[in-house]
């Protein structure tokens, strides 16, 4: 062992920051990351883990999988599982990881930091919903005022919808108003709605219907516009931006929802849309480039129909694995573990549903973070309290090992109070 390695080898021992389990594979450029762990030096992997080992050994602890799929791999192995983000980055298979880089991820200081009564609507909304709003938000709140002047929230009552969410800051609603955090998160967060889908038109009917954005990574524009409902975890994508996503709800409207006598009125009313969107240049397509660009990166479609994207490189195939065991029987599984009426059989399923999140947890040690993710995500999905803890262990790790600790967030504050209903609002 070299002295400058003994030298690295000393002052890692010696830092009392918590190790990093990813250990030299980490592949997280954050700064609070780094700030709050420590990493093995990087040099020398093969012998940092043989001389760790021993140290975990005599305290008692475990090697991680990671670091003894390491030691199994021995030298020859190591350059060829090591995960080089610069030097895929040059990669045209690695173009969702070099995007993922350069995404913004929790960088909120500049909205942190200021006095709330310095704050704009849209500072207001990254600072207390997490997420940014896109342009066309704020021009359908315009053409809302236009239809609507005194009450744009309810601009199109007429067909049974109504503005939420984050429309109630532009409306003033949360002026001279404390709400917590967590209260702010779940301001009309709908049950089966993910961290990445944020409500912003609800209907007035039994089954919950509405609509909101998607998005991949919490400060980026939207994917698309999806509506969902309280009846099953099923999301279904209606268009690019909000004026498209509302028109295709018009559209369905006038064909299911009219009479004779109102159908006229509402053509009008969708004339209206079409006009000033053209005005504003906005596309009303239902699949757009982005969207386009967006689907081929999917790596997994999850049980709400909404395919996840990860940092993932095709040639290595590093970021995703899939899961062991199909869709069908992870529901069949879920689906006995809920309907179970006795403690003791309802134990019994859960325990083959744990071999499923050990070999998640596992491909996330391994840096196949999208697995995790993907479990994480079709248990929320599925429904059920019986899940809530696991689903908070598998998605706040995966979030933050992406970067996208927001969600992780906004998922904890969901869980906590947890509604099937239709009247989710916090003021």
């Amino acid at each position: 062992m070299s002295d400058d390695y003994q030298k690295q080898l000393l002052a890692y021992n010696e830092d009392k920051r918590t190790a990093c389990k990813y250990g030299d594979k980490c592949y997280q450029k954050n700064p609070k990351h780094l700030e709050k762990f420590k990493h093995p030096p990087s040099d020398n992997l093969k012998e940092f883990t043989q001389a760790t080992k021993k140290q975990k050994l005599n305290n008692g602890e475990s090697n991680t999988t990671h670091a003894s799929k390491i030691e199994k791999d021995g030298p020859e192995n190591e350059d060829n599982s090591e995960l080089n983000i610069e030097n895929q980055s040059e990669n045209e298979d690695n173009d969702t990881d070099k995007e993922h880089q350069n995404t913004t991820k929790t960088n909120n200081s500049q909205v942190d930091t200021k006095p709330e009564s310095e704050l704009t609507e849209s500072e207001f909304i990254q600072r207390n919903f997490l997420v940014k709003m896109p342009d066309d938000f704020y021009k359908f709140w315009e053409f809302c005022k236009i239809i609507n002047e005194k009450d744009p929230l309810h601009a199109f009552e007429k067909v049974d919808l109504v503005l939420v969410g984050p429309f109630d800051v532009l409306a003033g609603k949360f002026q001279n108003v404390t709400k917590t955090k967590n209260e702010y998160l779940r301001h009309w967060r709908y049950y089966y709605d993910p961290p990445e889908m944020q409500t912003v038109i609800k209907c007035y009917d039994k089954e919950g219907y509405h609509i909101g954005y998607y998005r991949d990574e919490p400060l980026s524009d939207p994917c698309f516009v999806c509506s969902g409902n309280l009846i099953n975890g099923q999301l279904t994508i209606m268009a690019g931006n909000l004026f498209g996503a509302v028109n295709v709800y018009l559209d369905n409207y006038v064909q299911k929802k009219c009479t004779p006598f109102n159908k006229m009125g509402i053509v009008k009313f969708q004339t209206k849309l079409k006009d000033y969107a053209k005005t504003e240049n906005i596309t009303l397509e239902t699949k757009t480039d982005e969207m386009k660009s967006r689907n081929n990166k999917v790596v997994t479609r999850t049980f709400s129909g909404i395919g996840i994207v990860v940092p993932y490189n095709k040639k290595t195939q590093l970021g995703y694995r899939p899961l062991i065991e199909t869709k069908d029987k992870i529901k069949k599984l879920l689906n006995n573990i809920v309907e179970a009426k006795e403690d003791g059989l309802r134990d019994d399923f859960l325990s083959k549903l744990q071999p499923i999140i050990t070999m998640a947890s596992i491909a996330a040690d391994e840096c196949d973070f999208g697995t995790s993710l993907e479990l994480g995500l079709d248990l929320f999905n599925y429904g059920g309290e019986v899940f809530h803890n696991i689903i908070l262990s598998l998605l706040i790790s995966s979030y933050q090992l992406l970067g996208r600790d927001s969600f992780g967030d906004i998922m904890q504050a969901h869980l906590q109070d947890r509604k099937k209903s239709n009247n989710l609002s916090i003021l």
